[in-house]
């Protein structure tokens, strides 16, 4: 048991998955495929995942998304699958915030699987400013503030202000129990990335962007045109964009036709688990 390696865990206040935070596992290593970066294992990412996500096993997950996304669209009458992304936002200012984690929750185990994997050997070991794109409740902002080392800081941003309102109730800490600097704005992210005192986040100042369940699922070519430039903008040379693919949104293939015109190259895939058909895809700004 974690309490048993370190008791003072046990009066932690709760992390995002309300259980305490995970011990520093041996097989967390600096020296990554790139030098300076932070490398983790595959045995580390299941650790981590079995320990700080989603706990219901899949058939349930499963089970419990089918239902709530039925009564949704059936009782409510609110459907949230569309690539339109004035709809979609519409739709998730309609739920709850209950309603909304029950169909998120295999999207929230899956974000403990693909974010490190892709920013295993890239992300840099020292600290780095990251900005986590419909965030909601905070779910992939957890795994960010896990994963990315000590004096870090990330930013969600998130459209509806009670989804953020209630990711801001959370505790993030790092992967080893440390507390993680998190701050959240209400905005869309297709307008310019702001900081949460309502200040334009400079150009050319963020090592990492995150997008999860979301560019793939709700975005147009439109949108990811918009979302592009300003990633461009805001990001350092070299730096990462995660971002999600999908089939209602954009597949893999327009989101590298459109990020590649804007400087980016793919540098990685992951997906979740051998049947999970849509990777998060890992660009690189260019260097200038």
């Amino acid at each position: 048991m974690i309490a048993d390696v370190l008791p003072e865990l046990a009066w932690m206040p709760r992390t995002h998955a309300g259980r305490p935070a995970a011990v520093l596992p041996k097989s967390y290593s600096r020296g990554g495929v790139s030098p300076g970066t932070l490398r983790f294992s595959e045995r580390t990412i299941r650790q981590v995942a079995a320990e700080r996500g989603p706990r219901m096993s899949a058939f349930g997950m499963c089970c419990k998304a089918l239902v709530r996304e039925t009564w949704l669209r059936h009782v409510r009458r609110i459907d949230f699958r569309t690539a339109t992304n004035d709809k979609a936002c519409a739709a998730y200012e309609a739920m709850t915030v209950a309603e909304f984690a029950d169909i998120n929750r295999k999207q929230a185990w899956a974000n403990w699987r693909t974010i490190p994997r892709n920013l295993s050997g890239r992300m840099p070991a020292t600290p780095v400013r990251a900005v986590d794109l419909c965030c909601g409740i905070g779910e992939s902002t957890a795994v960010l503030a896990c994963y990315a080392p000590r004096g870090s800081q990330i930013l969600g941003l998130e459209y509806n202000r009670r989804f953020v309102d209630d990711a801001r109730r959370a505790r993030y800490t790092t992967i080893d129990g440390a507390p993680a600097a998190v701050t959240f704005r209400a905005q869309s992210v297709l307008d310019e990335f702001r900081d949460v005192r309502g200040a334009r986040v400079a150009s050319s100042s963020i090592d990492l962007i995150n997008a999860c369940g979301a560019v793939g699922c709700h975005f147009a070519p439109a949108d990811a045109l918009r979302l592009a430039r300003e990633c461009a903008r805001v990001l350092k040379p070299e730096g990462l964009a995660l971002l999600d693919s999908g089939y209602d949104g954009l597949d893999a293939a327009a989101l590298d036709e459109i990020f590649t015109t804007h400087g980016f190259t793919i540098v990685g895939r992951a997906v979740s688990c051998p049947l999970d058909r849509r990777a998060q895809l890992c660009l690189k700004r260019n260097s200038l």
